[in-house]
């Protein structure tokens, strides 16, 4: 388990619009498990018209304001932690927070 804390090192709101404050993971209580592999037929991006947010959001509830917030945050994530393949445009990474991952 990991906790998403603001800047106060208090834990975020559970809504959407809490992941603004984020300023800290705290990964201390994570444990090691195995690695698994996944089957998924999701190939959305995360950003766009075609990503995470707008397909995934409103299936799980979010309105047009979350979604942006989300969209924002995704953003900004994306900024903070570039990666070596395009996190925008790679197909795959947009699939819903509730489906397994490794």
């Amino acid at each position: 388990m990991f906790f998403l804390l603001d800047s106060e090192e208090d834990p975020l709101s559970p809504c959407p619009a809490g992941l603004a404050k984020l300023a800290l993971i705290d990964r201390d209580q994570l444990v090691d498990l195995p690695a698994i592999d996944v089957a998924c037929d999701v190939d959305n991006p995360v950003l766009g018209p075609n990503g995470a947010t707008a397909i995934f959001g409103p299936q799980k509830g979010a309105n047009k304001i979350e979604q942006e917030a989300l969209e924002a945050f995704l953003h900004s994530s994306r900024q903070s932690h570039q990666s070596h393949r395009p996190f925008r445009s790679c197909p795959g990474p947009g699939q819903p927070a509730d489906s397994v991952s490794a």
